[in-house]
């Protein structure tokens, strides 16, 4: 069995419905079924609707019939200047500060995250652009019976494939949600490949305000996927590279 990475922009929709409307279908039962969320029993939603989304479909191909299918997808949304604060992770997560090594407690003042806490360099010029990689889904009735090596290699091909999609379209910060066991087995192993440097934020437990199981809570990562910036200490602050941004200008 093999296995392709496609990236269709929101302009795209007509001419690869079929595909997206099976991510669409795939995405619903995933979410019903972990969370027992509806939260994509209707689509597209609004984040799935605005221009600048981009979507990287997960299709599997066997070489023996011939048959191809899409197994999985997941989304990726810069915010809307019209609608500004109004990011998936901002309004699906509540944000649990990090207050010491050990200690995680409400961030007080805020229920659910701001992408101005997050990266407070998004209220400051020259602004990073910001893509949050989410509402990732695959189809566990294909994958039930998969070797976990097979499984591993297919997950991480997808988290590559929208990291490298989100910096093609211009994002300097990538903003993911993930559990705890998936940021361990697949992305911290990614980002260090790629060179990507990432920070955890914080961690939650709350998701469509469900708690998650114990040992699932899921952190709130920042990736950053260009040299215009750099973390500045473990809180993910970000600080401008003003040399390198001119030597790119220099470059192009």
């Amino acid at each position: 069995m093999n296995y392709s990475t496609h990236v269709y922009t929101n302009t795209e929709i007509d001419t690869h419905h079929d595909d997206i409307e099976a991510y669409y279908e795939i995405r619903k039962k995933a979410y019903n079924r972990k969370w027992g969320s509806p939260h994509y029993d209707h689509y597209p939603t609004s984040h799935d609707a605005q221009k600048d989304t981009l979507f990287v479909i997960l299709k599997s191909h066997d070489a023996d019939s011939g048959e191809e299918r899409v197994i999985g997808g997941q989304r990726i949304v810069f915010p809307d200047p019209n609608h500004p604060g109004m990011l998936p992770v901002e309004s699906l997560h509540k944000i649990i500060k990090r207050t010491s090594a050990d200690k995680f407690v409400p961030l007080r003042g805020k229920e659910h995250l701001a992408l101005d806490h997050i990266v407070p360099a998004v209220q400051k010029d020259p602004k990073p652009t910001v893509a949050e990689l989410g509402a990732f889904a695959i189809d566990q009735d294909f994958t039930a019976h998969m070797q976990k090596d097979e499984y591993t290699k297919m997950r991480e091909a997808m988290y590559a494939a929208c990291l490298e999609a989100a910096k093609a379209a211009g994002a300097d910060i990538s903003l993911m949600a993930a559990n705890r066991t998936n940021r361990k087995n697949h992305i911290d192993w990614l980002c260090r490949e790629k060179n990507y440097p990432f920070v955890s934020l914080g961690r939650t437990r709350e998701l469509f305000s469900n708690p998650a199981p114990e040992g699932e809570e899921t952190e709130i990562l920042l990736i950053n996927l260009s040299n215009r910036y750099s973390f500045k200490g473990a809180g993910g602050i970000l600080r401008y590279n003003q040399d390198e941004a001119h030597a790119a200008r220099g470059r192009g």
